[in-house]
């Protein structure tokens, strides 16, 4: 492993009082008690394959491959089983899937090289597609979560938020988070350097790009002229939310 990577896909599975994290360079989880803050690695699948997501459903993990295919594992009796997938997902068939999230008996497969989500029935693993995009080849989304019914995705290079109704199956609204291209941090050199992944517009924390690191960053850059724009932020976003 180089120093840098990531070490772990996205989320996690909780089984019990097991957190499993999935390895984002080889085929292994580690296993994390809660209660003894004990930690075991375990071998999942073949030697030649990583993961860039997990989650549970309470009994089992599931596991989106780096190859592009979704799996449930059994961490009792170590069975893999391979989802059989859509064949039209738009996918080139590496990391299709940047997030999995479980809820109602159902996984979302969060797109990455994919075109569109996939839900797979916790039951019967049939697998069907969910439409989230109209107008993008693929959809690369850095965050995903859902609440009270609704699936939210977040596409950051089109700093686009996706609103997803999950009881009618659809998406239900759609809204741009920052149309400002002239970021007065990130367009810095400094800063495009040595934190920022410009083609996702995001920052992500890693060994080398550390909270700290970020911090000095930002203090260190020349934004004079910009700070009362920018300290303005957190009051228009909490008069959106309000007066919503």
């Amino acid at each position: 492993m180089k120093k840098g990577e990531e070490l772990f896909g996205h989320g996690c599975g909780l089984i019990g009082e097991n957190l499993f994290l999935a390895s984002k360079t080889a085929n292994q989880l580690v296993k994390f008690n809660l209660l003894t803050q004990a930690e075991t690695l375990i071998t999942v699948g073949s030697s030649d394959t990583s993961y860039s997501a997990i989650c549970s459903d309470e009994k089992n993990c599931w596991l989106a491959t780096s190859d592009g295919t979704v799996m449930r594992w059994d961490p009792v009796s170590q069975k893999c089983e391979i989802i059989d997938l859509p064949q039209d997902i738009g996918s080139s068939g590496y990391l299709s899937f940047s997030g999995l999230l479980y809820f109602d008996k159902r996984i979302y497969a969060v797109p990455y090289s994919a075109k569109d989500a996939v839900v797979i029935n916790q039951e019967t693993l049939q697998a069907r597609i969910l439409h989230t995009n109209d107008t993008m080849e693929s959809c690369w989304c850095s965050f995903s979560r859902i609440t009270e019914n609704k699936l939210y995705l977040y596409y950051s290079e089109q700093r686009r938020l996706l609103e997803i109704d999950l009881l009618q199956g659809k998406p239900s609204n759609s809204y741009t988070i920052y149309e400002d291209q002239d970021d007065p941090i990130s367009r810095k050199d400094f800063y495009w350097k040595n934190c920022w992944d410009k083609s996702k517009n995001q920052y992500i924390e890693a060994d080398s790009n550390s909270l700290s690191f970020f911090l000095d960053a930002v203090k260190r850059s020349s934004i004079d002229g910009h700070r009362e724009k920018a300290g303005l932020i957190g009051k228009q976003i909490w008069d959106s939310i309000v007066n919503a």
